[in-house]
């Protein structure tokens, strides 16, 4: 088998839901288990176009976000090997921004969450980092969805004009322990080069190349291990309904990227579409190399929302 063979080989394989469940060699040897919820319900709110995820590894609960600003807890469920078993929604409450000016609950299009401690309460607990679009912003969120504030935006995020769309404003958010709050938009600003992402801190950004230039949206993203930032992007490949989903798993050293530089982005995991292919807009991250994604079903009834965990510790297949 030649090198090239044997690349591919390890990275693609992302089959639809069906192959997955008949035809577990079809996945790729990190997938480490596919979990489909479909039609479920917590405390009167549906489990249902989910576009962000967070992990608060202290309590060990999963916190995922609707477009609708639906926050769900869930419990996960793993086998004894490391396979992803269940994941069980637990409870859930609306965003609900109660201060004066802030408009109706509803009015909120949420995209990404991360899990956020204000400083000084390191021992306390966690809120929430909400990033939006429409209007751009990031909320804090106390973990049952109550609006305390806004946090500072970088300079080039805060007018609405300059994204390229409504829809590709703040799709993503997190907390560096050296660069604190870290945006970033779904696609290239409109005075931004449309093949690079950046990733915007309260004194600098970072830039790179996207996997599919002028293609690939930025999902979602995390940091690990200090000041290592993970990225999930996903872009169309093909033409009208043909068309179908690729994400990319993708690492950039923030402190290794000098200011000014394009940065490096390594490639980790390729989930390529075989038949099949899943439209997957948030990710978290479990510890070691483990890492949780979620797919946003559209709000339809019918269409499950999945969850599937990477574990990029497993050795890819030869």
């Amino acid at each position: 088998m030649t090198l090239l063979r044997q690349t591919c080989t390890a990275l693609l394989g992302l089959a639809g839901l069906m192959m997955l469940a008949n035809a577990p060699a079809a996945q790729p040897s990190q997938v480490r288990g596919v979990v489909q919820l479909t039609g479920s319900t917590v405390d009167g709110l549906r489990v249902a176009e989910l576009s962000g995820l967070a992990w608060d590894a202290r309590s060990q609960v999963l916190h995922g976000l609707s477009d609708r600003g639906h926050l769900i807890r869930f419990r996960l469920e793993m086998t004894a090997d490391g396979h992803l078993r269940s994941v069980v929604p637990t409870s859930a409450s609306m965003l609900q921004d109660t201060r004066p000016g802030a408009g109706t609950k509803h009015t909120v299009d949420a995209e990404g969450l991360s899990l956020w401690q204000p400083p000084g309460q390191e021992g306390g607990v966690p809120q929430l980092l909400v990033s939006t679009e429409g209007l751009p912003q990031v909320l804090q969120v106390d973990l049952e969805g109550r609006v305390q504030g806004t946090m500072p935006l970088p300079a080039a995020l805060g007018d609405a004009r300059r994204y390229r769309a409504r829809n590709r404003m703040l799709e993503a958010v997190t907390q560096s322990p050296h660069h604190g709050l870290l945006v970033a938009a779904e696609a290239a600003l409109r005075d931004h080069d449309p093949a690079l992402h950046t990733v915007h801190g309260r004194s600098r950004s970072w830039s790179f190349a996207a996997h599919d230039p002028g293609q690939s949206r930025l999902k979602a993203m995390d940091v690990i291990d200090g000041e290592r930032l993970v990225v999930l992007e996903r872009s169309r490949v093909g033409k009208g309904k043909a068309r179908e989903l690729v994400n990319v798993l993708r690492l950039i050293d923030l402190d290794r990227c000098a200011p000014q530089q394009v940065c490096e982005a390594q490639d980790l995991l390729v989930l390529e579409p075989t038949g099949g292919s899943e439209n997957f807009e948030g990710m978290t991250w479990l510890g070691g190399q483990q890492f949780l994604l979620v797919s946003d079903s559209h709000g339809s009834l019918k269409a499950p929302t999945v969850f599937m965990l990477i574990d990029l510790s497993a050795p890819g297949r030869e």
